[in-house]
């Protein structure tokens, strides 16, 4: 039963993987994006956004890991309902070691190493310094302390009506599929 929770985690992982890494940032654009971090103060939503991640990944773990139990012809209902169990009680096992490896991880470091990388890639300097403008007003500020929420918000509320959606298409295919296997082959 571990088997689905674990492939489930590392496909999540996966998923999150950087690309390459850009060609180095001119000075004056480096000074331009410290100043823009420093701002915007990224690094203090990092727990909210740890805490986001880890809930939508044990979401997801959960879901796939229940979908898998209950696809598999060859547990009856008892079974069904320990390996149930048995994910209820693993998944915060499970999340607890993806938090301690998020822990270890140098996630400021990592978040400014992306932050130059992304945002040297997409704006030009006086862009930047745009962007850092309206972070100092009020507004801007505004918009920093609330993003990690609304991007959540977002997030569930788009999730929760393509889930259906994606459930229904999923039901179909292994029904599409489950009949293709059933037919003799001629």
């Amino acid at each position: 039963m571990k088997k689905p929770l674990y492939l489930a985690l590392a496909l999540f992982a996966a998923s999150a993987l950087p690309g390459q890494a850009a060609d180095p940032l001119p000075a004056d654009k480096k000074k331009a994006i410290q100043e823009m971090i420093a701002v915007s103060n990224m690094k203090a939503a990092l727990p909210q956004m740890i805490e986001q991640m880890s809930n939508q990944a044990q979401a997801a773990i959960r879901m796939q890991a229940l979908q898998h139990i209950e696809r598999d012809a060859k547990l009856n209902a008892e079974q069904k309902a320990a390996a149930r169990q048995r994910v209820e009680t693993e998944l915060p096992l499970l999340m607890a070691d993806m938090r301690n490896a998020l822990n270890k991880a140098n996630l400021p470091a990592l978040m400014d190493e992306a932050t130059f990388e992304i945002y040297g890639k997409h704006f030009e300097t006086a862009e930047i310094r745009d962007i850092t403008a309206f972070y100092r007003t009020p507004t801007g500020q505004k918009s920093l302390r609330l993003m990690p929420q609304i991007s959540g918000e977002s997030m569930r509320m788009v999730m929760g009506k393509v889930m259906p959606l994606v459930r229904e298409q999923m039901r179909e295919s292994a029904q599409r599929l489950q009949q293709k296997l059933d037919k003799p082959q001629s």
